[in-house]
């Protein structure tokens, strides 16, 4: 298998940001992780959210690709929202 440094163009975990997942989950819910993955691959996606979860940023019930918003990611997330207007 191939490492990383052979292909640099592939997307990896820290190219999804933390305001973009938690942006994605604030703004589509329970489809954030369908609408990531038209734009990383879905192991990026799950690497990131699961990253969230661990972070306390993020909560899950049965799937971790179907989580939201913790206390503490309500806020991170208006911070950050904030921050770009």
């Amino acid at each position: 298998m191939a490492d990383q440094s052979t292909h640099p163009d592939r997307p990896k975990r820290a190219d999804l940001s933390t305001g973009e997942v938690l942006r994605a989950v604030a703004a589509r819910k329970f489809q954030a992780f369908e609408y990531l993955v038209q734009k990383y691959p879905a192991k990026v996606v799950q690497a990131a959210m699961r990253r969230d979860i661990q972070r306390g940023l993020l909560d899950y019930g049965v799937s971790e690709i179907r989580p939201w918003l913790t206390p503490l990611g309500v806020h991170w997330e208006a911070e950050l929202s904030a921050s770009t207007a």
